[in-house]
């Protein structure tokens, strides 16, 4: 799908130049910026400050302010998620009221919707790290329309007509009902500094010797410098620092690894790195604002003979908080693996069912 700013399709190269004015009205103040293309926009663009200033601050006519109102006296708890149905109105009004609605000490996350003439509108807010809104919004979506934005903000859309092929006979209310019940349902969670998983009764894999790239995080930027890692499946925070590497899998996924990892299992090898991903990551120093493309910088390496983990397929959507960031999970879906490498049971992730079939083998 190719990004649209006010009429102006974006490849590769944004030209002319497209205004951060334009984004922030277009992506709900910033915070539904899926494509990296975006965040390099806002991030790097300069801006009107009186015009966003305008923006920010004109945001109802009185009518609106009645919507707003309506939406917010009709809010019902399901679960600890915060449901509310307003009368139709403009996606925007919609967002406001989930902005509102968010603030409420009960909720974990909020769902403002309201019926258009052909499906439902959604607006999702998340307050914690258990849920993040985008990934919520693809659940609730899922075989119905479509939805996406960020952790904490997002946005969907549930066709009227898929719902009654799904679900004859079930009003749209209730079949959203139905899909946020069994979200709360639906997963597992998996807390890398506490978790029951028994790793050592599970198989043991090796990781295929196939050539990979990785970067020590001080070769772009110096010892101690907050980074922003943004990748295609969006932005990864660490500090530079000397036993901080970052690695590039087969499938162009970009994670952290230590140093002493690193040495352990992989082997470095004298070729260049070549990648073809549809958007090479970059590093933004997160205090002077500078930003590098991540591949000058990439060396290549190959797993080691004696890299082993263990592995179990999941039988259950799981979100596994790591060692890395215990703010974000990782999502597995039913099918990919949750791993450890063999040494260390508490360094838990997920590995996807595709990269796993290519890069691994029972030992």
């Amino acid at each position: 799908m190719i990004p649209i700013f006010k009429n102006i399709a974006v490849l590769k190269i944004i030209h002319p130049p497209v205004r951060p004015e334009a984004l922030f009205s277009d992506t709900h103040h910033f915070a539904e910026m899926r494509h990296p293309l975006y965040r390099d926009l806002a991030d790097f663009m300069p801006a009107n400050n009186t015009i966003m200033k305008q923006l920010k601050h004109s945001e109802l006519t009185v009518d609106e302010l009645g919507v707003v109102s309506q939406a917010l006296s009709s809010s019902r708890l399901v679960g600890n998620m915060g449901v509310l149905r307003a009368r139709p109105c403009d996606p925007n009004i919609l967002g406001f009221s989930s902005d509102v609605a968010r603030q409420v000490d009960q909720f974990a996350c909020c769902i403002v919707y309201c019926p258009l003439s052909t499906g439902l509108k959604l607006s999702i807010r998340s307050t914690v790290r258990e849920v993040m809104a985008n990934e919520l919004a693809a659940f609730l979506t899922r075989e119905t329309g479509s939805g996406g934005g960020t952790m904490e903000k997002a946005g969907a859309y549930l066709s009227f007509a898929s719902i009654e092929k799904i679900a004859p006979g079930l009003s749209p209310d209730d079949y959203l009902l139905e899909r946020i019940r069994k979200y709360q349902e639906n997963f597992d969670l998996v807390y890398c500094e506490k978790h029951s998983i028994d790793f050592s009764a599970a198989k043991r894999f090796k990781k295929l010797r196939l050539p990979l790239g990785f970067a020590p995080t001080t070769d772009v930027f110096p010892e101690g410098t907050p980074l922003c890692v943004r990748t295609l499946e969006g932005d990864l925070d660490i500090v530079a620092a000397r036993e901080i590497y970052i690695m590039i899998g087969i499938a162009h996924e970009v994670y952290p690894i230590r140093r002493e990892k690193f040495e352990r299992q992989y082997a470095r090898l004298d070729m260049d790195y070549v990648s073809d991903a549809e958007y090479p990551p970059s590093i933004i120093d997160k205090i002077r604002g500078e930003k590098k493309s991540l591949l000058p910088f990439t060396k290549v390496c190959q797993p080691g003979a004696e890299s082993a983990i263990r592995a179990l397929p999941l039988e259950k959507d799981t979100k596994v908080f790591s060692h890395w960031d215990r703010e974000k999970y990782f999502l597995g879906r039913v099918g990919d693996y949750i791993a450890a490498p063999e040494n260390d049971f508490g360094d838990v992730y997920i590995i996807n069912r595709e990269i796993f079939a290519k890069t691994y083998a029972p030992f």
